[in-house]
């Protein structure tokens, strides 16, 4: 599935708006939540510009890992998390 994200793709440049793959849930634990609001803190900032290296991390991926939504699918496997549930959690994406 293709999901649309704000994607560094150089250092210190502009983010792009553009369209990342991901899964959707399947058999294993993942949930597919819809973001509702995205925030990006001091650190992301500091990524952005290439100012805090973090070992691992290289362009592209997407900032912004502060985030809030609604679950829209879970993985079979999933124990304790039904659909449609409000959710805020914290993430770095590399794609």
């Amino acid at each position: 599935m293709k999901v649309k994200a704000a994607i560094l793709q150089e250092f210190g440049k502009p983010l792009k708006i553009g369209y990342v793959d991901i899964p959707e849930p399947g058999d294993d634990e993942s949930v597919l939540i819809k973001i509702i609001g995205a925030g990006m803190c001091k650190t992301d900032i500091r990524l952005w510009k290439g100012e805090e290296p973090r070992e691992g991390f290289r362009a592209p991926f997407v900032l912004g890992h502060e985030n809030a939504g609604i679950v829209e699918a879970i993985g079979k496997r999933v124990k304790g998390i039904s659909l449609a549930i409000r959710s805020l959690f914290m993430r770095y994406g590399l794609i």
